[in-house]
């Protein structure tokens, strides 16, 4: 992970603090849920991101109402961010952006001095700065002078290496070593090859390294498996208010995908499914669309969820009455887990059978305790993946978020996953 600094200077107070990103996604905002949290009106919940992957390092903006800016150029899209940049939100801070020095490329490094950008020069150019630097040759150092001196230095080296070969020619022969040439091939082998190679037993025990072992293993990022990540992020901002470019663990999307396969290659579930997708294609689908929206709540948040419920469940029932059902549940964890981001809204699916205790839940305060335990930033802590590798999520629950995330995927485009249903359009 590259190294990233950021300075922040309040421009009313003058004040000044550093913060360092100890994450390949950096989020900005106004709420504590944030990897920098800014108590300033002027931004919003959540206000941007910094992404860094590899040797780049991105800014977006998260549709903020105030907007970006990179050295006073709003931010549209994705900005690539570089040493020195400066990064204002609202007006009343300003953060420098401060890359450290091993991120450099060798080629554009070989021409920094004391962090000075030095023009390019050619050799000839090269050659008369050193001598401005080390100061001039002395007059009698010229051409014929360097000639004769590198002639004579040329005699007495080959007049040394000419005693030394008659030396070892002189000296007591030694034992002969061991043959080497091989009985069933007449070409001849080199000294080197008289290392004794590894048996078979020895290459099979001994690990391998893991650059052959990543050379050698098939990647994961097939095309099914970007249209799955794709469509699964796709999910997380349909359930969220403010998380336009989610991200979801390797491991995760690998995990929905086998959930995915699972529907594919099941001819009873595919027929689960189609009926159900069918049946909430139905009318009725606009009058629960408007008791979500009226409870604040994102219709495909609970029309997975429902569905996620129902392929959980042994007996069929109604999808759409079956998500009118979860809309009080959904609301009252709503109000303690929030649903700005789509790992929020992933904390209310893997909650749903676990009603919350007055205004707190049981989940809510592990997430609390892990915050005071550890040091990992709380937007982390927040997921269901990390809460579940944590043993502070059950396998039920988990598996529950998984479904959901999987009903989502092939909901939008049933087809491709084999289910005869028309897509969802919330």
């Amino acid at each position: 992970m590259q190294e990233v600094t950021l300075t922040i200077y309040d421009v009313e107070t003058g004040d000044e603090e550093q913060v360092r990103l100890d994450s390949r996604r950096f989020t900005i905002g106004r709420v504590p849920e944030n990897d920098l949290m800014i108590d300033d009106p002027n931004l919003s919940r959540r206000h941007a991101i910094i992404e860094t992957l590899d040797e780049s390092i991105t800014i977006s903006d998260c549709g903020s109402q105030n907007g970006t800016f990179v050295n006073d150029r709003p931010v549209i899209g994705t900005v690539q961010l570089h040493d020195g940049d400066v990064l204002t939100f609202g007006g009343s801070k300003e953060i420098t952006v401060e890359i450290s020095r091993e991120l450099i490329s060798e080629s554009s490094s070989s021409n920094r001095v004391s962090g000075t950008q030095m023009p390019s020069k050619n050799p000839v150019q090269r050659a008369g700065q050193a001598a401005s630097v080390f100061g001039a040759a002395p007059s009698w150092l010229n051409a014929p002078v360097v000639a004769t001196a590198a002639a004579v230095l040329i005699l007495l080296v080959a007049g040394l290496l000419l005693a030394l070969n008659r030396g070892s020619d002189s000296a007591p022969p030694q034992n002969s070593p061991a043959s080497i040439t091989s009985e069933n091939s007449s070409v001849a082998r080199t000294p080197d090859d008289n290392v004794k190679p590894e048996s078979a037993a020895d290459s099979t025990d001994k690990p391998k390294d893991d650059l052959a072992s990543n050379v050698t293993k098939t990647s994961n990022d097939s095309d099914e498996f970007r249209i799955i990540d794709k469509y699964a992020r796709a999910v997380m901002t349909s359930i969220s208010k403010d998380d336009p470019r989610p991200v979801l663990p390797r491991e995760v999307v690998g995990q929905i995908s086998e959930k995915v396969k699972n529907y594919s290659n099941s001819t009873a579930l595919r027929e689960v499914l189609r009926d159900e997708l069918r049946t909430i294609r139905q009318p009725g689908l606009g009058q629960l669309a408007s008791a979500a929206k009226d409870n604040d709540i994102k219709p495909p948040l609970v029309v997975f969820a429902a569905l996620a419920k129902m392929n959980g469940d042994t007996q069929r029932s109604d999808p759409l009455a079956t998500a009118q059902a979860l809309l009080p549940a959904i609301r009252k964890l709503q109000r303690i887990f929030g649903t700005d981001t789509g790992n929020d809204s992933m904390l209310i699916i893997a909650t749903l059978d676990q009603p919350p205790k007055g205004n707190f839940h049981p989940l809510q305060l592990a997430i609390n305790k892990l915050a005071n335990d550890t040091s990992e930033s709380v937007p982390k802590i927040r997921t269901v993946w990390y809460l579940h590798e944590h043993q502070k999520l059950s396998s039920e629950a988990y598996d529950r978020v998984l479904r959901f995330l999987a009903i989502g995927v092939v909901a939008q485009d049933p087809r491709h996953f084999g289910v005869d249903a028309e897509p969802l359009v919330f």
